[in-house]
C-alpha cells in the first residue's frame, strides 16, 4: 500500500516542486521514500513514491520498480491477492523474478506479458501508472469497484498523476474550483464521477484502463472499461454453499500479509461474517471497534459476544458522542475532496486507534451493497407508487427538508432509490438551478429484476464514491490498509450473475445470518440494523454559533447564495443538521485547500 505522485513532461521536471506536493501523501506509505527521474527521449519523467510495507518487506520490493532491462516502470497502490497464481504461470512463461514474493514484481511482469489485458487477470484493490519506453506508452487502471484512488491532469504536452488530489492541486498550482462538482457534492454530499473539485483535473473511474501515446506530436488517448458489471447479468440457480466457498476464499485472500493486522469488528453481520471465517482458517484474531456514550449508538456488546464467540483478542474503543471542534477540523485535514458523510469520523478514530499497533486491517464494507442491506435499498423496492403523493414534491418547503419522502412514491423504481440519496431541495434552497440529471442520477431501468437493478445502482455509486473512498481516506491518512473480503470481484459477479432468491426484503441478508446462524441468538441475528453513526443533530445545533460563522465563510470562496441557510437553523430536524454539516465540511476544505 502506499502514495505516488507523478509527470511526464516536454518541459524539465522541479524536483523540488514535486517533493513539496509529495508531502501530503506520506501518511499513504510513511515507511519509505524513493525518488525517481528519467528522459525518455524528448520527454522529462519523474516519481516519487511512498510505500507502506505489507507484503515482502524487503528493500527489492519498493517503488518505483522497473523491468530486468529497465524498460519499464511501474507505480502501483494496493494489493493484488491472486499474486502468487499469477507469479507461477509467468515462471513458466520463463520470466525471472529478483524479489521473494512481491505483488508488485509480479504485476510489472503481469504487464508486460498481458499489456492492455492484464487488469481483468487481477484480484485486488489497486491503482497503478505503468510506463513503457520502448513503446512511449502509458497505462494507467484502477480496480473495478474503485477502492484506491488515481487522480491525474493533462495538456498537450504533459501528464501528471497521483493517489491524491490536494498534492496533484498543489504541483499544478490548480485552485480554480469546479462550479458542477460543488453543486453535485450539495446534492449528494460527495462529489460524482470523473470530475474532481478542480478544474481540469480527474478521477480514474473505477474498472477503467487509460492508455496514452506520447512521443512525436500531441498525446494520444485511449480509454476503455475493462469490467463492467452489467456484463454478469444472468439468473443462474443460486448456490448457498457456493457463495460461502468464494465468501470464504476472499476472506482467506486478505490475510495474506507479512505484518500483523487486525479486523474491525461492528457487531453486525458482515464483520461477525468475516470474523467467523479467519477463525475457521484458524487464524489469530485482533479485533477492534468503537462505541458512543448514547446507549442508541451503542453496539458494544454484541461485539463482545462475537469476540467472546471466536477467541478474539478484543478492544472497544470509547469516544464521546459530542465530538471536540478541534477534533473534527483535524479530521477533515484527512480529506483530499469535500465529503459529508457523517460516518468518517468513527471510521476515522477506529483507524486512528488500529494504526496505533498495526498496519492493516480486514474490514465489512461491502456486504451491505452485495445482499441488499440498505434501508434504501429494502424501502425502494417495497414502496408502492402513488403519482399524487410524488407530484407534491414539487410543492414541499426547501426549507423543511428534501421532501424526498414524496419523491420515495414514484412510479420510478431509480428515481425511488435516488430519493435516498440526493436533496435538490438544497440546491433550490440555495438558488441553484437544477440541471437535468440531479432529479434523477440513474435515468434507465437497465434490468428485468428490480434488485439487480438496485445493486447496479450501488456499484455505480454509492459503493465506489461514498463508501470506498471513505474506508481508504479515513485509513490511510492513519497509514493503515484496509482490505475488504466483500467487495472482492468474484463474488460481486457471483451474486449478480445468480437469481438470488435470499433477498428478502422483510429478511434483509439471510444469506449471512444462515452462515452465522449456529454460533448466535435469533435476538442477536435480527435486531435492527444500527449503522456506524454518531449524533450528528445533537452535535451541530450543540455547536451552532461554530457551524453558522463556517458556512458564511463560503461566500468568499464560492459564488453560493447562502442567506437563506438561516431557515434551516431555525428549524432543527436531522436532515437540516445533516445540510449544515455538509455546507460546514465544504467550508472548512476550501479553507484548508485554497
Amino acid at each position: 500500500m502506499c502514495g505516488f505522485i507523478g509527470s511526464l513532461s516536454t518541459e524539465k521536471i522541479i524536483l523540488e516542486k514535486l517533493e513539496q506536493s509529495n508531502s501530503k501523501l506520506i501518511c499513504r506509505g510513511p515507511d519509505k521514500k524513493k525518488i525517481y527521474k528519467d528522459k525518455i527521449d524528448n520527454f522529462h519523467f519523474a516519481s516519487i513514491f511512498n510505500r507502506l510495507s505489507i507484503i515482502d518487506l524487503s528493500s527489492s520490493a519498493d517503488q518505483p520498480m522497473f523491468s530486468e532491462n529497465n524498460e519499464h516502470i511501474l507505480v502501483f497502490n494496493g494489493e493484488i491477492y491472486n499474486h502468487n497464481e499469477l507469479r507461477s504461470f509467468l515462471v513458466q512463461k520463463g520470466f525471472r523474478f529478483r524479489t521473494n514474493h512481491s505483488d508488485t514484481e509480479t504485476l510489472l511482469n503481469a504487464l508486460i506479458y498481458y499489456k492492455f489485458n492484464t487488469p481483468s487477470k487481477l484480484r485486488g484493490q489497486f491503482s497503478f501508472v505503468y510506463v513503457d519506453k520502448k513503446e512511449k506508452s502509458i497505462l494507467m487502471c484502477r480496480d473495478r469497484v474503485g477502492q484506491k484512488p488515481l487522480y491525474y491532469s493533462e495538456t498537450k504536452d504533459s501528464l501528471n498523476f497521483s493517489s491524491n488530489l490536494n498534492s496533484l492541486a498543489s504541483y499544478l498550482n490548480c485552485n480554480e474550483l469546479n462550479e458542477d462538482s460543488i453543486y453535485s457534492y450539495l446534492n449528494y454530499g460527495r462529489v460524482n464521477g470523473e470530475s474532481t473539485i478542480f478544474k481540469n483535473i480527474y478521477e480514474l473511474k473505477p474498472g477503467q484502463i487509460v492508455k496514452i501515446k506520447f512521443g512525436n506530436g500531441p498525446f494520444t488517448k485511449e480509454v476503455s472499461d475493462y469490467w463492467k458489471l452489467e456484463d454478469f447479468y444472468d439468473n443462474k440457480k443460486f448456490d448457498e454453499e457456493e457463495f460461502y466457498s468464494i465468501f470464504e476464499e476472499s476472506v482467506k485472500l486478505r490475510t495474506q500479509s507479512d505484518v500483523p493486522y487486525a479486523t474491525f469488528l461492528s457487531g453486525g453481520l458482515d464483520s461477525t461474517s468475516i470474523v467467523k471465517s479467519q477463525n475457521k482458517l484458524n487464524k489469530r484474531l485482533n479485533t477492534f471497534s468503537v462505541y458512543m456514550e448514547d446507549k442508541k449508538f451503542d453496539e458494544s456488546e454484541y461485539c463482545e459476544l462475537v469476540a467472546k464467540k471466536y477467541n478474539s483478542e478484543h478492544k472497544s474503543i470509547r469516544i464521546k458522542n459530542i465530538f471536540s471542534i478541534e477534533k473534527l477540523n483535524d479530521v477533515i485535514k484527512s480529506l483530499d475532496e469535500p465529503f459529508a458523510d457523517p460516518s468518517y469520523l468513527p471510521t476515522y478514530l477506529l483507524s486512528n486507534e488500529i494504526s496505533k499497533y498495526y498496519k492493516m486491517a480486514i474490514s465489512g464494507d461491502g456486504g451491505d451493497e452485495l445482499l441488499g442491506g440498505y434501508v434504501r435499498v429494502q424501502k425502494s423496492l417495497n414502496n408502492k407508487s402513488n403519482t399524487l403523493l410524488s407530484n407534491l414534491y414539487k410543492f414541499y418547503p426547501p426549507s423543511l427538508g428534501t421532501g424526498n419522502i414524496f419523491l420515495s412514491k414514484s412510479k420510478d423504481l431509480n428515481l425511488r432509490y435516488n430519493s435516498f440519496l440526493s436533496d435538490n431541495n438544497l440546491l433550490r434552497l440555495l438558488k441553484i438551478p437544477l440541471k437535468k440529471d440531479e432529479n434523477n442520477q440513474f435515468q434507465k431501468q437497465i434490468f428485468e429484476s428490480n434488485y439487480k437493478q438496485l445493486m447496479f445502482n450501488e456499484y455505480q455509486f454509492f459503493l465506489p464514491q461514498l463508501m470506498m473512498y471513505k474506508v481508504d481516506r479515513a485509513s490511510m491518512f492513519n497509514s493503515l490498509e484496509v482490505r475488504s473480503p466483500f467487495v472482492d470481484n468474484r463474488l460481486i459477479e457471483y451474486v449478480f450473475s445468480h437469481s438470488y432468491e435470499y433477498f428478502d426484503t422483510l429478511n434483509p441478508k439471510s444469506l449471512l445470518k444462515n452462515y452465522i446462524s449456529e454460533d448466535f441468538s435469533a435476538q442477536f441475528l435480527n435486531r435492527k440494523k444500527q449503522g456506524f453513526i454518531f449524533d450528528v443533530e445533537s452535535f451541530v445545533y450543540g455547536n451552532k454559533y461554530y457551524f453558522y460563522e463556517n458556512i458564511n465563510l463560503l461566500t468568499k470562496k464560492t459564488s453560493l447564495e447562502i442567506k437563506n441557510i438561516n431557515k434551516i437553523f431555525n428549524l432543527k430536524t436531522r436532515m437540516n443538521a445533516n445540510r449544515i454539516w455538509k455546507l460546514s465540511i465544504l467550508s472548512s476544505y476550501l479553507n484548508n485547500n485554497l
